[in-house]
């Protein structure tokens, strides 16, 4: 390739004294052809290669695109139709690969993001549905409730009351190591 290279610049660069140069056109043709030999991809090549990176990258773009449109109604159909594929195709990969159903996994991706919510902040709980994508507010307690077998807001209680213990258990150790002495009272 350098020799060539090397023979394609030599000879560039006496064509524009002398003219046209066949043998800067040859040139050109054996640079093809190494390039074309030793560094195109093959179809047998592509094909295995193809099959794992097409998976990785399927299910890289199911993850981008829910992730990031959680929060608005989506359809499986419309996620059938952004990655090119059959509504029946898209049913059997997200089956086989999820181990459940798109109608299964899109609630609880909003319920990951929802839970946060109700532990990280002090929105109210029915902002909380609507922000993650859920139609109603019932439909987010009744999905919350399925899958945690309590109401957001119990939950969002016993955080609270967690962090709170966990607070009065920091407060604690740091007074005991300030003084050196431990606190008998609570």
């Amino acid at each position: 390739l350098r020799r060539v290279l090397r023979d394609l610049l030599k000879r560039h660069l006496a064509a524009d004294r002398r003219g046209a140069d066949f043998g800067y056109v040859g040139a050109c043709y054996r640079l093809l052809d190494i390039v074309t030999t030793n560094f195109m991809l093959r179809l047998s090549d592509r094909e295995k290669m193809d099959e794992r990176a097409q998976f990785e990258e399927r299910i890289t773009q199911i993850n981008q695109y829910i992730n990031n449109n959680y929060a608005q109604p989506i359809s499986s159909r419309e996620l059938a139709d952004r990655l090119y594929l059959s509504q029946g195709y898209l049913s059997r990969f997200f089956k086989k690969n999820y181990g459940r159903s798109f109608a299964e996994y899109l609630p609880s991706v909003r319920l990951y993001h929802a839970v946060e919510d109700l532990t990280y902040t002090a929105m109210p709980i029915t902002r909380i549905a609507y922000d993650n994508g859920f139609s109603n507010v019932a439909a987010f307690n009744k999905a919350f409730k399925d899958k945690y077998g309590d109401s957001p807001s119990a939950l969002r209680k016993k955080m609270q009351h967690t962090r709170n213990e966990e607070k009065t258990a920091a407060a604690s150790k740091i007074v005991e190591l300030m003084t050196g002495e431990k606190d008998y009272d609570g």
